[in-house]
Protein backbone atom coordinates (compact mmCIF):
# COMPACT_ATOMS: atom_id res chain seq x y z
CA UNK A 1 0.00 0.00 0.00
CA UNK A 2 3.00 2.31 0.41
CA UNK A 3 4.33 1.55 -2.79
CA UNK A 4 4.24 4.41 -5.61
CA UNK A 5 4.22 3.08 -9.33
CA UNK A 6 3.99 4.59 -13.03
CA UNK A 7 2.99 2.24 -15.57
CA UNK A 8 4.05 2.63 -19.50
CA UNK A 9 2.07 0.31 -22.03
CA UNK A 10 3.54 0.44 -24.94
CA UNK A 11 3.96 -3.12 -27.16
CA UNK A 12 7.22 -1.76 -28.37
CA UNK A 13 10.84 -3.02 -26.37
CA UNK A 14 11.95 -0.30 -24.40
CA UNK A 15 15.54 -0.07 -23.17
CA UNK A 16 15.47 -0.71 -19.26
CA UNK A 17 18.51 0.31 -18.40
CA UNK A 18 18.62 3.38 -19.94
CA UNK A 19 15.14 4.16 -19.26
CA UNK A 20 15.60 3.98 -16.03
CA UNK A 21 12.50 1.32 -16.05
CA UNK A 22 12.66 -1.47 -12.96
CA UNK A 23 10.47 -3.93 -14.56
CA UNK A 24 9.17 -4.98 -18.05
CA UNK A 25 6.65 -7.36 -19.12
CA UNK A 26 7.53 -8.56 -22.10
CA UNK A 27 5.74 -11.13 -24.32
CA UNK A 28 7.40 -13.94 -26.39
CA UNK A 29 10.55 -15.07 -27.00
CA UNK A 30 13.09 -13.53 -25.08
CA UNK A 31 16.66 -11.94 -27.04
CA UNK A 32 19.96 -12.69 -25.21
CA UNK A 33 20.73 -9.93 -22.84
CA UNK A 34 21.99 -9.26 -19.77
CA UNK A 35 18.73 -8.78 -17.99
CA UNK A 36 17.55 -11.01 -15.89
CA UNK A 37 14.21 -12.70 -16.85
CA UNK A 38 11.36 -15.02 -15.37
CA UNK A 39 8.39 -16.33 -16.95
CA UNK A 40 5.42 -15.84 -15.39
CA UNK A 41 2.39 -17.56 -17.69
CA UNK A 42 1.75 -18.68 -20.94
CA UNK A 43 -0.87 -16.92 -22.78
CA UNK A 44 -3.09 -18.94 -25.44
CA UNK A 45 -3.54 -17.79 -29.03
CA UNK A 46 -6.03 -18.65 -31.31
CA UNK A 47 -5.76 -18.36 -35.51
CA UNK A 48 -8.84 -15.43 -36.46
CA UNK A 49 -9.80 -14.20 -39.14
CA UNK A 50 -13.19 -12.20 -40.25
CA UNK A 51 -16.01 -13.93 -42.09
CA UNK A 52 -15.44 -11.63 -44.95
CA UNK A 53 -12.02 -12.49 -45.54
CA UNK A 54 -12.99 -16.11 -44.83
CA UNK A 55 -15.53 -15.20 -47.73
CA UNK A 56 -12.87 -13.89 -50.70
CA UNK A 57 -10.27 -16.88 -49.76
CA UNK A 58 -10.23 -20.61 -50.37
CA UNK A 59 -11.45 -21.82 -47.01
CA UNK A 60 -8.32 -23.46 -45.71
CA UNK A 61 -7.89 -27.52 -44.97
CA UNK A 62 -4.55 -27.42 -43.43
CA UNK A 63 -1.98 -25.72 -42.08
CA UNK A 64 -0.18 -26.41 -45.29
CA UNK A 65 -3.43 -23.85 -46.81
CA UNK A 66 -2.12 -21.36 -44.82
CA UNK A 67 0.91 -19.61 -46.37
CA UNK A 68 -0.95 -18.52 -49.35
CA UNK A 69 -3.13 -16.24 -47.25
CA UNK A 70 -2.67 -12.73 -46.10
CA UNK A 71 -1.19 -12.92 -42.40
CA UNK A 72 -1.36 -9.74 -40.05
CA UNK A 73 2.33 -10.11 -38.38
CA UNK A 74 3.16 -8.39 -34.54
CA UNK A 75 6.48 -7.46 -35.23
CA UNK A 76 7.71 -9.33 -31.95
CA UNK A 77 6.91 -12.67 -33.08
CA UNK A 78 8.48 -14.53 -36.05
CA UNK A 79 6.71 -15.07 -39.40
CA UNK A 80 6.02 -18.44 -38.74
CA UNK A 81 4.22 -20.73 -36.54
CA UNK A 82 3.41 -23.95 -35.27
CA UNK A 83 0.33 -25.83 -35.81
CA UNK A 84 -0.67 -29.06 -33.38
CA UNK A 85 -2.70 -31.37 -33.63
CA UNK A 86 -3.42 -34.31 -31.37
CA UNK A 87 -3.42 -37.02 -34.27
CA UNK A 88 -1.63 -35.20 -37.49
CA UNK A 89 1.51 -34.33 -35.34
CA UNK A 90 3.10 -30.50 -36.30
CA UNK A 91 3.27 -28.24 -38.77
CA UNK A 92 5.80 -25.64 -39.42
CA UNK A 93 3.96 -22.40 -41.11
CA UNK A 94 6.02 -19.94 -42.69
CA UNK A 95 4.23 -16.83 -44.22
CA UNK A 96 5.06 -13.27 -45.91
CA UNK A 97 3.08 -10.74 -44.33
CA UNK A 98 2.01 -7.60 -46.55
CA UNK A 99 1.36 -5.77 -42.72
CA UNK A 100 3.34 -6.09 -39.63
CA UNK A 101 2.44 -4.40 -36.53
CA UNK A 102 3.84 -3.20 -33.19
CA UNK A 103 0.55 -3.24 -31.38
CA UNK A 104 -1.69 -6.36 -30.90
CA UNK A 105 -4.67 -3.94 -30.32
CA UNK A 106 -3.56 -3.25 -33.83
CA UNK A 107 -3.55 -6.78 -35.36
CA UNK A 108 -6.78 -7.31 -33.92
CA UNK A 109 -8.47 -4.72 -36.07
CA UNK A 110 -6.68 -5.24 -39.06
CA UNK A 111 -8.03 -8.87 -39.02
CA UNK A 112 -11.74 -7.71 -38.33
CA UNK A 113 -11.09 -5.27 -41.23
CA UNK A 114 -10.99 -8.14 -43.45
CA UNK A 115 -7.58 -7.54 -44.20
CA UNK A 116 -5.92 -11.36 -43.72
CA UNK A 117 -5.90 -13.69 -40.67
CA UNK A 118 -4.13 -13.27 -37.64
CA UNK A 119 -2.91 -15.47 -34.09
CA UNK A 120 -3.68 -13.21 -30.82
CA UNK A 121 -4.17 -14.13 -27.69
CA UNK A 122 -7.12 -15.62 -27.21
CA UNK A 123 -8.84 -13.02 -24.59
CA UNK A 124 -8.18 -10.82 -27.00
CA UNK A 125 -10.50 -12.06 -28.92
CA UNK A 126 -13.23 -14.12 -27.26
CA UNK A 127 -16.01 -11.55 -27.60
CA UNK A 128 -15.45 -11.28 -31.08
CA UNK A 129 -15.39 -14.43 -31.54
CA UNK A 130 -18.62 -15.07 -29.75
CA UNK A 131 -20.67 -12.07 -31.68
CA UNK A 132 -19.23 -13.47 -35.01
CA UNK A 133 -16.92 -10.63 -35.64
CA UNK A 134 -14.15 -13.45 -35.77
CA UNK A 135 -13.93 -16.97 -36.59
CA UNK A 136 -11.56 -19.27 -35.62
CA UNK A 137 -9.62 -20.65 -38.52
CA UNK A 138 -8.67 -24.57 -38.22
CA UNK A 139 -9.46 -25.01 -34.88
CA UNK A 140 -8.83 -28.68 -34.11
CA UNK A 141 -4.76 -27.51 -34.85
CA UNK A 142 -3.29 -25.83 -31.63
CA UNK A 143 -0.54 -22.88 -32.14
CA UNK A 144 1.71 -22.63 -29.54
CA UNK A 145 1.40 -19.64 -26.49
CA UNK A 146 2.82 -17.05 -26.17
CA UNK A 147 5.01 -17.36 -22.92
CA UNK A 148 5.15 -14.00 -20.90
CA UNK A 149 8.41 -12.82 -18.52
CA UNK A 150 8.62 -10.33 -15.94
CA UNK A 151 12.41 -8.91 -17.13
CA UNK A 152 14.52 -6.08 -15.30
CA UNK A 153 18.21 -5.06 -15.00
CA UNK A 154 20.91 -7.38 -13.59
CA UNK A 155 21.78 -4.88 -10.43
CA UNK A 156 18.52 -5.36 -8.88
CA UNK A 157 18.71 -6.68 -5.31
CA UNK A 158 17.41 -10.11 -4.63
CA UNK A 159 15.38 -8.57 -1.75
CA UNK A 160 14.51 -5.55 -3.99
CA UNK A 161 10.59 -4.44 -4.45
CA UNK A 162 10.94 -5.43 -8.12
CA UNK A 163 12.38 -8.87 -6.79
CA UNK A 164 9.10 -9.24 -4.19
CA UNK A 165 6.63 -7.92 -7.45
CA UNK A 166 7.71 -10.23 -10.04
CA UNK A 167 7.84 -13.41 -6.70
CA UNK A 168 3.76 -11.84 -6.77
CA UNK A 169 3.25 -11.94 -10.14
CA UNK A 170 5.09 -15.64 -10.75
CA UNK A 171 2.73 -16.90 -7.94
CA UNK A 172 -0.33 -15.21 -8.62
CA UNK A 173 0.05 -17.10 -12.13
CA UNK A 174 0.42 -20.57 -10.40
CA UNK A 175 4.34 -20.81 -12.12
CA UNK A 176 7.13 -21.72 -10.62
CA UNK A 177 9.96 -21.26 -13.83
CA UNK A 178 12.36 -19.11 -13.74
CA UNK A 179 15.50 -17.99 -16.32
Amino acid sequence: PKIEMAFNFTDSRQDLIAKGIDLAIRVGNLPDSALKSRKIIDIQRKLVASPGYIKQVVTPKSPRDLDKLNWIRFDATPAKRIFRHHKQGDQMVRFESKITVDSVDALCQFVKADLGLGTPPAFLVERELENGELVEVLPQWKIDPLAVYAVWPPNTARESLTSRLVDFLVSAAGNGSSR
